[in-house]
């Protein structure tokens, strides 16, 4: 509607994906306008957990016996009203034969005691009926959806694909592969056991069911070793496929750098510096300034702290000063001004401390020290002068 001068965004995203909060704050922060009629208004509103009422209510909807409320209390207290505890719990109910339903009298009766309702771990076994699914799959879907956890909460089909072909693999990579047929099957398995789903028409992205899914598939990899080169194998893997689609820039980031202990060709770790300056440049252009900092720290760490600055002056150079300018605009001041400080201390002329005066002057200038702007201003101005 070209006469519209309004529009509505509703954005949805978990409490627990920092990624995801920052770049939302970093967008409103950046378009706002100095105008008050043309600042972007915004509202969050917070999903909370089902109350006690609520989980009566859906209690009460499901099965419809009596000694419901004490049954709702029970429930509230093992799940705190979270609705996928609180299906599961349900759920477990009904696997241990606590809760079945009679066919002939059309109703659902509760077998057992309340005391044996009240001894069940829901969170413990939420995660270990997930294991258990997962483990009655074929070996080749186990396979797929370790990987494709992995991949994060949703993923697309070419690129778990990719991440399970072992074209161009090392020879020390692990054997995490499947043949492409093989994927559609386990995906299509996956999904009849309620681990997957498709979140599009043609059936060419997926999520997983619950985070919990996920989260538990991911933790089928012992942290460490394995773990590392896994995600090294994965991120290799994908790398070609990242120069063209700025989504997967990330996503390759994250995982070489959760494998980049495995990492010891010096050739090998330049290349992560340079991925990860590539995600950071791609972020700050976004506006996602957090994210940029995320990985221009994490670029900064793989270069050697006693050389960096001697052997790879121009690009330490850069890092730091794009750190600089970075946790400036997202308003980590106390370690934007650490950063300045060694840019100011390793520079060899005037010029390549620009950037870094420039997002000191910033910060001052957000903290209203508008005399000590000024004065940084005038100063770096007659250095210039000179």
């Amino acid at each position: 509607d070209k006469e519209s001068r309004s529009i509505l965004f509703v954005l949805s995203y978990r409490h627990s994906d920092v990624l995801t909060s920052h770049a939302k704050e970093a967008l409103f922060c950046e378009k706002q306008s100095d105008n008050d009629q043309e600042r972007i208004r915004t509202h969050d509103i917070e999903v909370r957990n089902l109350d006690r009422c609520d989980v009566v209510n859906m209690i009460s909807g499901i099965i419809k016996l009596s000694g419901r409320t004490l049954l709702s209390k029970i429930a509230y207290e093992k799940t705190q009203g979270n609705a996928f505890f609180l299906v599961q719990f349900l759920q477990l109910l009904k696997a241990e034969d606590l809760l079945t339903f009679k066919p002939d009298e059309g109703k659902w009766v509760l077998e057992g005691t309340l005391d044996e309702v009240a001894r069940i771990d829901v969170s413990r076994s939420v995660l270990k009926s997930i294991d258990n699914r997962v483990h009655k799959l074929p070996c080749h879907v186990k396979s797929m959806l370790i990987v494709a956890a992995h991949l994060g909460f949703s993923f697309d089909r070419k690129v778990l694909k990719k991440a399970m072909s072992r074209e161009n693999d090392s020879d020390g990579a692990p054997a995490a592969s499947v043949e492409t047929e093989d994927i559609d099957d386990a995906i299509e398995l996956s999904a009849q056991a309620s681990l997957l789903f498709s979140s599009d028409d043609d059936s060419s992205t997926f999520c997983f069911m619950h985070d919990r899914i996920q989260q538990c598939l991911f933790r089928m990899v012992d942290d460490g070793e394995r773990r590392d080169k896994l995600c090294l194998t994965i991120g290799n893997r994908l790398r070609g496929m990242s120069e063209d689609d700025s989504s997967l820039r990330f996503l390759v980031a994250d995982l070489l750098n959760k494998g980049r202990k495995q990492i010891t060709d010096g050739c090998e770790l330049m290349e992560l510096v340079a991925i990860n300056q590539s995600a950071a440049k791609t972020s700050e252009a976004r506006a996602a300034y957090s994210t940029a900092a995320h990985y221009l720290r994490a670029a900064i760490e793989l270069l050697d702290p006693e050389t960096k600055w001697s052997k790879n002056y121009h690009l330490t150079h850069d890092l730091y000063a794009s750190l600089a300018r970075a946790t400036s605009k997202c308003g980590h001041f106390m370690e934007c001004d650490a950063v300045v400080e060694v840019v100011l201390d390793n520079a060899k002329d005037v010029y390549d401390k620009q950037d870094a005066i420039l997002a000191r002057i910033y910060i001052l200038e957000t903290q209203g020290r508008h005399q000590e702007c000024i004065s940084l201003g005038l100063s770096a101005l007659a250095e210039l002068g000179d």
